[in-house]
């Protein structure tokens, strides 16, 4: 399958998957934000116990800038967080 160019290799998955469109991107880019919304609600389980996950993934999951992202990822931002919560989680 040919990949289109300029494409974001964390977008590769969803295209190879569901072919170019608006629609496979997006979905890519809200399964990157759920993962990066799990590592950051496991991280704070980790350190703080369940009622602290369950508050910190609440509050990540309303915050304006998060669903913006989530919804239209200009680059690899929802993989950013990805990594940061990732990291964060294999840190501690």
């Amino acid at each position: 399958m040919d990949i289109p160019a300029g494409l974001a290799p964390t977008a590769a998955p969803g295209v190879a998957l569901a072919g170019a469109s608006v629609q496979s991107l997006r979905l890519t880019t809200l399964a990157w934000s759920c993962v990066g919304l799990l590592l950051v609600a496991l991280w704070a389980r980790r350190l703080y116990g369940a009622p602290a996950a369950l508050l910190a993934a609440a509050l990540l999951a309303v915050d304006p800038s998060f669903l913006f992202v989530g919804r239209h990822d200009w680059g690899s931002v929802a993989l950013a967080v990805v990594c940061r919560a990732g990291g964060l989680w294999l840190l501690t």
